[in-house]
C-alpha cells in the first residue's frame, strides 16, 4: 500500500489532482441502500452520481435486501425514473445477513467497479481517477489521520488480485492512498470554511474559491434545512 501524498491540506493535495478525458471502458457504481425509508440525502448522493456520469458505459447499481419495503416499491424506483443508467439489483441470498463491509466487498471483488456509501454528493466526474490509477485498487485517507477509508473505493477489475490482497490485510504496492481532500475537502485543513463543519454548506452560498473535489461527505444524513441558494442546492438540478 502506497500513499500518493504524504500532504494533508486542501491546498497541496488538490493541485496534483488529475485531468484526463472521458473514461471509455465500461464501468458500475455500486451503493449499498440498507435503509427502509426513503432517504434525502441517499437520494442526492445517488442522483448526483448518476448526473455526472450519465453515459452509456457507465451504470449506477442500487444494491438492496430483497426483504427492504423499498425493493420495487414504486414510490422509492420512481425516485430514478430520469435517469436511464441508474438500475436496482438484489444482493445475492447469502449475503443480506452480512455486515456492511463484507456486502461492499463481496460487490467490488465480484463486478469490480467504485464502491461508495450514499452519502457523498459527487461534484464531478471521476474520469480521471478512472483513467490514471485504473489498474489499481484505489482507497482514501481519512481526514488528515493515518487511517484509511471504507466509504469509497475504487477497484475497477473484476476478481482482481490486488483487491484479493487488500480484503486478506496483504501487503500490496497496486494499493494507492489518494488524499482525503479528494472526497472530503472538510476533513483537512481548508480555504473553505471549519473542518467538519457540513452544516455551513446546507445554509450558506456557493463558496468564493469554487471547491474542486469530486465528493463532499456529509455523515449520515441531512437533518439540517438547506436553504434554496446554498452550495448544496447548487447540485440539484438532481431533485427532479
Amino acid at each position: 500500500m502506497k500513499k500518493l501524498t504524504t500532504s494533508h491540506a486542501y491546498n497541496h493535495t488538490i493541485l496534483i489532482l488529475p485531468t484526463n478525458s472521458k473514461y471509455t471502458n465500461s464501468l458500475s457504481f455500486h451503493c449499498y441502500y440498507a435503509s427502509h425509508e426513503i432517504n434525502k440525502l441517499h437520494l442526492i448522493s445517488i442522483k448526483s452520481c448518476a448526473h455526472h456520469h450519465s453515459r452509456e458505459n457507465f451504470t449506477i447499481c442500487i444494491w438492496m435486501e430483497t426483504t427492504n419495503p423499498l425493493f420495487n416499491n414504486p414510490d422509492f424506483t420512481n425516485q430514478f425514473k430520469h435517469y436511464k443508467n441508474i438500475l436496482i439489483r438484489a444482493l445475492p441470498e447469502a449475503l443480506p445477513e452480512a455486515l456492511p463491509e463484507a456486502i461492499q466487498n463481496h460487490i467490488l471483488y465480484t463486478y469490480g467497479g467504485c464502491y461508495f456509501l450514499p452519502n457523498f454528493i459527487f461534484m464531478r466526474p471521476m474520469d480521471a481517477l478512472f483513467w490514471t490509477y485504473g489498474r489499481y485498487v484505489g482507497l482514501f485517507q481519512n481526514g488528515s489521520s493515518e487511517n484509511i477509508r471504507n466509504d469509497l473505493i475504487l477497484s475497477l477489475t473484476p476478481q482482481s488480485s490486488i483487491f484479493d490482497h487488500f480484503m486478506k490485510n496483504e501487503h500490496d504496492d497496486n494499493i494507492v492512498v489518494f488524499p482525503s481532500s479528494w472526497i472530503d475537502p472538510l476533513s483537512v485543513q481548508n480555504p473553505f470554511t471549519n473542518l467538519c463543519a457540513y452544516q455551513d454548506l446546507f445554509n450558506r452560498s456557493p463558496f468564493h474559491s469554487p471547491i474542486r473535489c469530486y465528493c463532499v461527505h456529509f455523515g449520515n444524513d441531512l437533518s439540517i434545512p438547506i436553504k434554496d441558494d446554498s452550495f448544496v442546492s447548487q447540485q440539484q438540478s438532481l431533485l427532479m
